[in-house]
Order: structure tokens, then sequence, then C-alpha cells
């Protein structure tokens, strides 16, 4: 693994205002060492100008490409970020509020011949020795834990690039900015939600900064929109768009039930083991809401003694399993209950027993594993 210290010129990028945003910095251009800098190399963020220094770190995540262009809304120019060029991907994990500026670079034996202070006008990136790698973490660990910004935050679940898009759709002709009340609005329920238990950065978490910057991410995804968007945007950005974006009717519709549930206090706050592999296209607060009402027991057991009642015995509605016949007394009256109505339209309503089917526990795992999620009667013809 390589170390290098990456330069940011604040004339030309406002870099100060792209360290306050949460994920903002994706990708960072380089003029050389393009076939030594790799995935896993450690870097040291130096600002130039009058205060010059280091005032981040982080890890690069990408080998070096040559890309059409990465408009960014901090360039002083924004042509200048939409020029062909060569880039790494990057992740700043920790942004000092106390800089190691070039004063206490300069002073240290260890620093006084690194490039970045021979050669400041030689272009990104600057190599460090391990030695020089070394002498820059300990300066970094001579400052307090408080002040070293807390890590990264989680990124965007799929619920609330949901609740962006929706956003995004409604004023996808003027775009606002961190200052609009609806972005405000939008920061603020976000933050309400029970969505992420491990929040390490509560000042940026989700800050109208963050949400005016997903919504120019949804903006370069968008064949309608004028300018060129935020293209640093994450992978489930565009699984979300395209699944949403032509369905405005649809989003709406997952929308409006995410914030009614809340309004009633509805959504569930305990993570799910395995809600990352079964998670509906809605997100996973109405998958958690959808599972906890197939887990009510009183309601379950009405089921059971109704079909019981109807038809002696308890089957699975998709493959005729039956657990009774094939375990005896040990699995007599066992099946599980899948509830069968999609997730926005089952919303906050009372559950019917018509709402629930009884399904074996493999059936009931595959109808939760499809994307999007399948009803008992299709999951049956696949069987057929």
């Amino acid at each position: 693994m390589a170390h290098w210290l990456l330069q940011a010129n604040p004339d030309a990028y406002r870099i100060f205002d792209a360290l306050a945003d949460t994920g903002a910095i994706r990708t960072w251009t380089v003029a050389r060492y393009r076939h030594d800098i790799a995935v896993g190399d450690e870097f040291a963020l130096w600002a130039s100008g009058q205060k010059s220094g280091v005032y981040a770190f982080g890890v690069v995540t990408e080998p070096a490409e040559q890309q059409p262009g990465d408009p960014d809304r901090y360039w002083q120019d924004p042509a200048s970020g939409n020029r062909p060029t060569w880039r790494v991907g990057i992740r700043i994990d920790d942004v000092l509020n106390t800089p190691i500026l070039r004063g206490e670079i300069s002073s240290d034996p260890a620093l006084v011949n690194t490039a970045i202070l021979r050669m400041p006008g030689g272009g990104n990136p600057f190599p460090l020795t391990e030695a020089e790698w070394q002498a820059i973490l300990s300066h970094r660990a001579e400052r307090t834990s408080d002040q070293v910004r807390p890590g990264r935050n989680p990124t965007w679940a799929r619920d609330e690039l949901i609740l962006a898009l929706e956003l995004y759709l409604r004023r996808r002709r003027h775009l606002p900015g961190a200052d609009d009340p609806d972005v405000q609005e939008l920061s603020a329920f976000l933050n309400s939600l029970p969505i992420h238990t491990v929040r390490p950065d509560l000042e940026r978490f989700r800050n109208p900064n963050g949400v005016a910057l997903k919504l120019a991410n949804f903006a370069a995804l968008d064949p309608q929109y004028p300018g060129a968007g935020m293209r640093a945007g994450g992978r489930l950005d565009a699984v979300v768009w395209d699944r949403f974006a032509p369905r405005p009717d649809e989003l709406g519709h997952v929308v409006e039930t995410i914030r009614n549930a809340a309004a009633a206090s509805l959504l569930p706050s305990v993570p799910e083991a395995d809600e990352e592999e079964f998670e509906a296209d809605e997100g996973r607060l109405l998958t958690r809401l959808h599972r906890r009402r197939e887990r009510s027991a009183a309601l379950v057991k009405r089921k059971k003694d109704a079909v019981h009642k109807a038809h002696g015995t308890l089957s699975c509605e998709v493959c005729g399993f039956d657990f009774a016949r094939r375990y005896g007394d040990l699995g007599a009256g066992f099946i599980e209950a899948h509830h069968i109505l999609p997730l926005a339209t089952a919303g906050t309503t009372t559950t019917r027993l018509a709402d629930l089917a009884l399904v074996c526990s493999n059936c009931h795992r595959m109808l939760h594993r499809a994307k999007p999620w399948m009803t008992p009667a299709t999951l049956q013809t696949q069987l057929a």
C-alpha cells in the first residue's frame, strides 16, 4: 500500500464547502502516477493558499481512469469540472477541525523534504514515503479526539432515496438549494426516521446540504434535466431512479405511506437481521412493518383457525406442503403467514384475514427474495 498527498486549490475549487458536505467528494483528478496509485492507498488532503496544510484523510476506492467529466457544484468555474481528465475514486474518512498547517509540517525534520513543500506545482498526486506518512499521522494523533470529526455517515438507504426522488420530481424544473423550505423539511424528516442506528456525524447526517446534493445526483440521471447534475451518486440512486421515476403515481403512494406510518408511530425501530437481503423495493421501513404484521400471533392464529375449519388441514397455498402430514404431531398447526397486499397498499390500514396467505417456510422466503416481491399466485405458476 502506498501513501499520497492530494492537493486542492481553493481558488479553483471550494474545498472547504465540499468537505462540509457528507459524501460530496467521490473522485479526484490525477495528472501523474496514474499506474501507481491504487485502491486501498491512503492519502492526506492538502489545501493550498494562505492557510495551506492537511485538512482531511481518506482512502482510494477506485483506480485511475479517464472520465469525460464529473461536474461538481463546488468548482469556482463549473466548466473546470466538466473537462475530460483522469480521476481516481476516493473516500474522505476524517476531516480535521484543526488542520495540520504548512508551518507545522515544514518545522518537522521528517517532513521538510516532502514533495508538496519542494514542488507545490508538481501536480496530483504527491507521493509520500513511509517515514513521511508516519510523521503526518503523528501530527494527526496529537490532536485530541474532539478535534477530529466523526467517521463517515451511512450511505443513503432505499427509503431515503425514495423520499428524495419524490421531492426531486416535484421540483426538477428549478432544483432547490439547501436553504429551500422543502429541502429543510425533508432533512428534518429523514433525521426522524428509525432507519440508521449508527450516525457517526450527527451534525452532517442528512443535513440540508446533503439533501440538496442528493437532488443534484438525481439530476445527473434525469434526461429531462437541462444541466449536468452531480454524477457522484451511488449505485442505489440509479436503481431507485429506474424503479420509480417512470412511475410517479406509485412513487407518491409509497412516500405517502411512509409519511402516514411515521405520523402514526407505526414504523418499527428495530432492524431485521436479514433485512438487506429481503428488503422490498419500497424500502426497509415498510418491509419491517410488513413482516411485523405477518408475525402478529393473534392475527395468524385467527387465519389458521379459519382455514383449518374450512379445509381440515393447513397446507401451503403455493406448493401444497403440509407440515402435519410430513412431520406428524411435531408439525401439527405449524405454517407461516404472508401478507399479500403490496406494502404501499397495505399502508396503515387494519390487516384482514383475507390479506394473509398461509405458506411454508421455503415459499415464504422465495416470495420475499424476489425483486419486486412476488404474489403467491405468481410463484405457484412458476412451480407448475
